[in-house]
């Protein structure tokens, strides 16, 4: 936990607790001897702002170190396309897991269970489902239960 040593309503010092505490200071520990915890956190809209460091500032009893900065509209496409292709992957790797079914039925010529081949369709058609949605926020996998049956995710 890093904490800031105050003098008065100026940082005078940021530190991990353990330069001046053995153990974790409680709230009232930390306001009597003239500290502040500090926030390396902001609530921001992961999809469209980022966190950046920022010259440390009193706000209210803490003491904050980053600030809010919107994304670029080059930043958030980099970051779709990034998840998109984290996707692909993804469904690559889960095709990659039901191949046996396929090799099964061309080396024998058994018939793939139907629940199984509407399941590996799915995953094909996983990029066409997502369509025009941000990939950054999907996650509709499809799936397919231990009986064989399909089902979506």
């Amino acid at each position: 936990m890093l904490i800031a040593k105050m003098s008065g309503d100026t940082i005078k010092q940021i530190s991990s607790y353990r330069v001046w505490f053995k153990t974790i200071p409680s709230d009232d520990v930390l306001t009597t001897r003239g500290f502040k915890k500090i926030n390396q956190y902001i609530n921001h809209n992961h999809l469209t702002q980022r966190l950046e460091s920022t010259t440390p500032f009193v706000d209210g009893d803490f003491v904050t170190t980053v600030k809010v900065v919107n994304l670029t509209s080059d930043e958030i496409a980099r970051n779709k396309a990034t998840s998109m292709s984290k996707i692909r992957s993804q469904r690559n790797e889960m095709l990659k897991d039901t191949d046996w079914a396929a090799i099964r039925k061309a080396e024998t010529g058994t018939a793939m269970p139907s629940a199984m081949a509407t399941y590996r369709q799915a995953l094909r058609d996983v990029p066409a489902t997502i369509g025009s949605a941000d990939p950054r926020t999907w996650n509709n996998w499809p799936s397919i239960s231990l009986d064989g049956s399909s089902a979506s995710g």
